[in-house]
């Protein structure tokens, strides 16, 4: 991907709102219906453009991503926590998403210069309960847990008013890694003010984590269109093409706008892959 493109992203104008799932700060594009969460990717759409399909967004939720936003990870659990008896679909799935982004912290932040068996850090990503209630893989459990519950209200509204729902069932999808399913959702996208920037990111996010060949084609349009999200499936399609440097370039490019835990994960990967090729 062009490097000058990726800088040309970086100098978008943005106006901020906050996503419809997680309630996530978002930047959307200069004149732009809208954009993308930089946590859970759920389409937030401009103001004045278009009502969410879901209800408001409760505070504790929205307090559990703006405190991961801070990297207050343990505020960000117990706000989550806090949370019980959603039926809103996007808010589960912006739950959801909370849930893996903590999984995944709890699993990294492992400190490998421990001498011994490392208990601390078997800690963190031990499945037995009575071990830590809260490590990696029950974090993981629990994220499963909503994100299906989502899938199958989503599912439910298929038949009716569904249409809006179409890209929320492929991100669900995505994030459970059902690919095959993902691929199904994404050939039903379709209709609705946002459909075809929807669509446009779908096929981007699809193309980027199967490794499709065309997968430069797809981040092409939705890079120029400035949604910063681009930058981190750019990364992806470079490191698939063993171009780490070129994607640190582009995710810092994100990062510089955004603290996506997504771009902040793949970072660490980026890092910890370096860290072992120097050992």
């Amino acid at each position: 991907m062009d490097h000058g493109r990726q800088k040309s992203t970086g100098n978008t104008g943005f106006t901020l709102h906050a996503c419809p799932s997680c309630g996530s700060d978002v930047l959307v594009p200069q004149q732009s219906p809208g954009s993308f969460c930089h946590l859970c990717e759920s389409f937030t759409h401009a103001a004045g453009v278009k009502p969410s399909a879901g209800g408001a967004v409760p505070d504790a939720l929205s307090g559990a991503a703006h405190a991961i936003a801070a990297k207050d990870y343990a505020a960000a659990l117990a706000k989550a926590e806090a949370l019980a008896g959603l039926s809103d679909p996007l808010a589960l799935y912006g739950l959801g998403s909370i849930y893996m982004v903590l999984s995944d912290y709890t699993y990294n932040d492992v400190n490998y210069a421990l001498p011994g068996f490392m208990d601390a850090n078997a800690g963190k990503k031990s499945n037995e309960p009575g071990i830590n209630k809260y490590n990696s893989m029950a974090l993981m459990a629990k994220s499963k847990e909503l994100l299906f519950t989502s899938l199958y209200i989503l599912r439910s509204k298929a038949g009716g008013s569904g249409r809006e729902f179409q890209f929320p069932e492929f991100l669900v999808q995505m994030k459970l890694r059902r690919m095959p399913q993902a691929a199904k959702a994404l050939a039903r996208i379709a209709g609705g003010d946002d459909s075809g920037a929807a669509s446009e990111y779908a096929k981007m996010a699809y193309a980027a984590k199967t490794g499709d060949r065309h997968a430069a084609e797809r981040i092409s349009p939705v890079l120029k269109a400035g949604h910063l999200n681009a930058l981190y499936y750019n990364a992806l399609h470079l490191i698939n093409h063993n171009r780490r440097r070129e994607a640190k370039a582009s995710l810092s490019l994100m990062l510089d706008r955004v603290a996506s835990p997504m771009a902040l994960d793949l970072m660490a990967k980026l890092a910890e892959a370096e860290e072992v090729e120097r050992l």
